[in-house]
């Protein structure tokens, strides 16, 4: 009876709150809205068009920010793993070469390269290459959260939410050198981690958190509006330096109403929808369909015809169509892709390639050993 019990209850750890997939469906739904006003238009000149774009824009960063905060909000309570690994990049790998196949096969002018074969390494998706480097440090960044005090914490929170706006307002070249994004997802996992460490000890209800991520979302919005308009009006250096940081991953604004609709989304009563859950797991896939260097100007210049939009009052309809468009269509080929090609990429990893991982630790701790010794007889002589 208690091994059945334990059983029911490791299961139930593994259903993940459908709360916070309702809001990674709206991550990639944003992204999606940002990548259309990126790719979709050369140069818009200043109009009603031209903020709506920017609205867009803007809303995709914040997409990603949401995206990296829920990855966090998990992986704190979980450990890297190769098969985690391998499971991720052989997906990248698989829309990598499919795609490259598929624009082949139709005549495009692809060459194959090693940005397909190794999309990961060859930054082909910058959001994975930086994703896949924050795996990689979860185990030092989960051992360090866990024993510092809540205080070290959020302090150290503070100082690299403030470095971001400083570098760039006050144009500390240097600065502004290291601000990576793999340091902007290092911040964003580390509040993360805050938010489910001492989730108890933060107040307010969900209703409250979410409230004030829309109301700092409208005021954002404005200040981004308003800004537009006074460099089109005077065309002033210190105007767009502003909107350059408003508009940036680490905007203040947006880590703010991302770190409160992830308190407020998982503050909620927790609920398991099993299709939300379902199409919530293609995230991934519909940000490497629809975004590849192959793909992106075609759905959106060929396919939607996004360039004809420019000055068209049709502008919005078009642009909400075209994003369910690409996110119902991603879905659906991520859907049957983990319903066939995944199955057989699992297998093999599962069966062969850790089966051959577990069998070379031998050697490697051997190696380390040996290693470890001729270097303490080299400093010990020394």
């Amino acid at each position: 009876m208690n091994n059945s019990l334990q059983k029911k209850s490791s299961k139930l750890k593994k259903v993940r709150n459908s709360n916070l997939e309702i809001l990674r469906i709206i991550s990639i739904i944003m992204i999606i809205a940002h990548h259309y006003a990126v790719h979709g238009f050369d140069y818009v000149a200043y109009s009603f068009n031209k903020n709506i774009l920017e609205l867009m824009y803007s809303g995709g960063k914040l997409g990603v920010d949401i995206f990296v905060l829920i990855s966090g909000y998990y992986m704190i309570n979980s450990k890297f793993t190769l098969n985690k690994f391998l499971k991720l990049a052989s997906e990248v790998f698989v829309y990598s070469t499919a795609l490259f196949l598929l624009f082949y096969i139709l005549g495009s002018d692809v060459k194959l390269d090693i940005s397909i074969l190794a999309p990961i390494t060859q930054n082909s998706f910058w959001f994975i290459t930086c994703y896949v480097m924050l795996m990689l440090l979860t185990p030092f960044l989960n051992h360090f959260c866990k024993n510092i005090s809540q205080k070290q914490h959020l302090s150290l929170i503070a100082v690299l939410t403030l470095m971001f706006p400083v570098s760039q307002l006050f144009l500390l070249k240097e600065l502004k050198i290291y601000n990576s994004n793999l340091i902007i997802f290092v911040l964003l996992y580390l509040i993360a981690s805050y938010v489910r460490i001492y989730s108890d000890k933060i107040k307010g209800s969900a209703k409250r958190h979410i409230t004030v991520a829309v109301a700092v979302a409208i005021l954002y919005w404005t200040i981004l509006l308003l800004l537009n308009y006074l460099f089109y009006k005077t065309n002033y250096t210190c105007f767009d330096e502003l909107i350059t940081y408003v508009k940036s991953q680490d905007s203040i604004f947006l880590i703010i109403i991302g770190t409160e609709l992830l308190i407020g989304f998982a503050r909620m009563k927790p609920h398991y929808i099993n299709w939300v859950n379902i199409l919530a797991s293609t995230s991934f896939g519909i940000y490497l369909i629809h975004d590849s260097d192959i793909t992106r100007y075609y759905i959106l210049r060929f396919l939607l015809r996004t360039t004809k939009m420019v000055n068209s009052s049709l502008l919005i309809p078009h642009a909400i169509l075209s994003v369910l468009i690409i996110y119902c269509v991603g879905a659906i080929l991520d859907l049957l892709r983990q319903n066939t090609v995944e199955k057989i990429t699992n297998l093999i990893i599962d069966k062969y390639i850790m089966k051959l991982a577990e069998k070379s630790k031998v050697p490697a701790k051997k190696l380390y050993s040996f290693t470890k010794r001729v270097c303490d007889k080299i400093y010990a002589d020394n």
